[in-house]
């Protein structure tokens, strides 16, 4: 059984175990230690600092392919994560899945840009004062060739912010990368990613239970791990169908809601836009700190929080500009 199946079986587990099936059929809901809710961004240590609550991850059931534990969760990782806050300031974590954006060999290095960046999986990765580094002193320490895992956020052109860039050894997990399926040819078994890398999904097992290779379609968001990142076509052990893998931190209807990201697909306020993946409404009662509904617009990171509406949209109460 391999890692990405054990975790799939340990989430199902736990779903059943914090009764998440009972929020799937009537909607969120008030535990006896406070509202049920979801939150996504870029965490600081300390157990888990997320969207400006501190969860204890103490009991925390953690996904990854390389993280097993609360003690190895890390500054600057991206999480996605379920749990429950009685007062938006301190919570208890249930589930924690851990998703860095790629875990690749770096291909160049552009030391002349502002802001720094390099590339890897087909993606431009961004580097700034804010980004940690780990297993390596900085970023003028990278070199090409060298693997690293990269966790950070994506803005509306597709470039990654890199919030944490570790350098990983050859036995520190399978090259790995995200993005959204294009080009998909079933005859062929293949699709692309991030642009310019071919995945074949020939031998590849698929997750989270149930899914196949016909959950694939043009615009679904795909997580994939095998090998070749540095080679022409990436040839991929194992798919997971993000859609279907994130179920759990998606969001019931009247649960509370925490997303940081950059802003895409937005038109207008009032209106609807993207965070993370996540669609977010505004409404002429939503309250802006950090600036003013003109700062609105694509490519401005922000975190989103509000309660989940019936159309399992996140009605934001209250955007903050990072």
């Amino acid at each position: 059984m391999n890692q990405s199946t054990l975790s799939h079986l340990r989430v199902a587990l736990v779903l059943i175990g914090l009764g998440v099936s009972e929020f799937v059929a009537g909607g969120g809901g008030i535990t006896g230690s406070g509202r049920q809710m979801t939150s996504s961004g870029v965490m600081t240590k300390g157990s888990v600092i997320l969207n400006g609550v501190r969860f204890d991850d103490s009991a925390a059931v953690i996904t990854d392919d390389r993280v097993h534990s609360a003690a190895q969760l890390a500054n600057g990782m991206k999480i996605r994560l379920r749990g429950h806050s009685a007062d938006n300031v301190n919570g208890v974590a249930e589930l924690i899945e851990v998703e860095n954006e790629l875990r690749a060999p770096i291909l160049s290095i552009n030391v002349s840009a502002l802001p720094l960046s390099f590339v890897a999986a087909g993606l431009t990765v961004l580097v700034d004062s804010e980004t940690v580094f780990a297993n390596v002193a900085n970023f003028a320490a990278l070199a090409v060739g060298r693997r690293v895992e990269v966790h950070g956020l994506r803005d509306a052109a597709g470039f990654l912010h890199a919030s944490r860039v570790e350098v990983v050894g050859a036995g520190q997990g399978a090259d790995e990368l995200r993005g959204k399926v294009s080009a998909l040819n079933p005859l062929l078994t293949t699709f692309r990613l991030n642009g310019n890398i071919t995945v074949n999904y020939a031998a590849a097992t698929f997750g989270p239970a149930g899914a196949s290779a016909g959950s694939l379609a043009n615009g679904a968001r795909v997580e994939v791990r095998g090998g070749n990142l540095a080679g022409i076509v990436f040839i991929a052990t194992e798919v997971d169908i993000e859609d279907l893998e994130d179920d759990p931190f998606r969001g019931r209807v009247g649960e509370k809601q925490d997303v940081e990201g950059f802003v895409t697909r937005f038109t207008a306020h009032p209106g609807t836009f993207r965070v993370d993946g996540r669609t977010v409404s505004t409404t002429a009662s939503t309250l802006f700190v950090g600036g003013t509904a003109a700062d609105l617009v694509n490519n401005a990171k922000v975190e989103a929080d509000g309660v989940i509406d019936a159309q399992g949209v996140l009605a934001a109460g209250r955007i903050t500009f990072r």
